[in-house]
């Protein structure tokens, strides 16, 4: 999935294990939306940082369990993913 260079860790690198949530930008209609824990210590297994300091976003690859593949694509779709490393 793509992310943002605010919403990886500068330090994070091949192997980190990580926790990733779904932040949902205010939609300008009143509703809130409150960050989600999509899925909890994940590995990243990939980590394509190139166009990251041209104002684009970097490519993170993780390695899901089957079961929480259909989660991290759904909350792709909306909002934004933000990485967090897990300290245990």
């Amino acid at each position: 999935f793509a992310v943002s260079a605010a919403d990886l860790p500068s330090r994070v690198q091949i192997g980190d294990l990580v926790n990733l949530y779904q932040v949902v930008n205010v939609t300008g209609d009143g509703k809130e939306f409150p960050s989600q824990l999509v899925i909890e210590s994940v590995y990243i297994v990939d980590l394509n940082r190139k166009s990251e300091n041209l104002g684009g976003s970097s490519i993170v690859t993780v390695a899901i369990p089957n079961d929480f593949v259909e989660r991290a694509l759904n909350a792709t779709r909306k909002g934004r993913m933000v990485v967090v490393v897990n300290h245990g």
